[in-house]
């Protein structure tokens, strides 16, 4: 057996104003080194439009650091809030993918407050369907198992929180 050249990957660390750094791969659709590195550099101006966290470092063969990083003027960017949103898997249309951006900014919902301050906007041209659209044949990055998504707008998206509790 011989190790042979496979898939692409980015992986990306980001950080919120509680000085946690949470760090996500993705698959990317790239065959060559200048071409990972071409769709490493748009997946990350994607990303950075769905989220509030400051993004630390990328690495796709190698690793990019952010050198002017700062910190919060308050605590209100946090990774455990989440915008989840679930989309049909391109060919497999009883099969879904779920795409997760931590620390999601205002614009990634529907309203500011209220009912839809829980609902991410996923309607054309909006901050998360042009997000998500990184996911689909011809984007940047594949779902999951080098699938991609349906571009047909079935998205759907909440927000969700995950607390921490301490020990007493």
């Amino acid at each position: 057996m011989a190790l042979v050249a496979g898939a692409w990957f980015i992986s990306l660390s980001q950080l919120d104003s509680g000085n946690d750094v949470t760090s996500k791969t993705y698959r990317l659709q790239a065959a060559t080194a200048a071409d990972a590195a071409t769709a490493a550099a748009a997946f990350v101006t994607a990303y950075k439009l769905t989220t509030d966290a400051h993004i630390v470092e990328y690495a796709v063969s190698q690793k990019y650091i952010e050198n002017a990083l700062t910190g919060f003027s308050d605590d209100t960017v946090r990774n455990s809030m989440t915008a989840s949103m679930s989309a049909s898997i391109l060919d497999q249309p009883l099969k879904k993918a779920t795409i997760v951006v931590q620390a999601p900014k205002n614009a990634m919902f529907t309203a500011i407050t209220g009912e839809g301050s829980d609902i991410v906007d996923t309607s054309p041209g909006s901050v998360a369907m042009t997000f998500l659209e990184e996911f689909w044949d011809g984007g940047n990055v594949f779902c999951s198992d080098g699938e991609t998504l349906d571009a047909i707008l079935n998205a759907k998206g909440v927000r969700v929180s995950r607390y921490r509790r301490l020990a007493k």
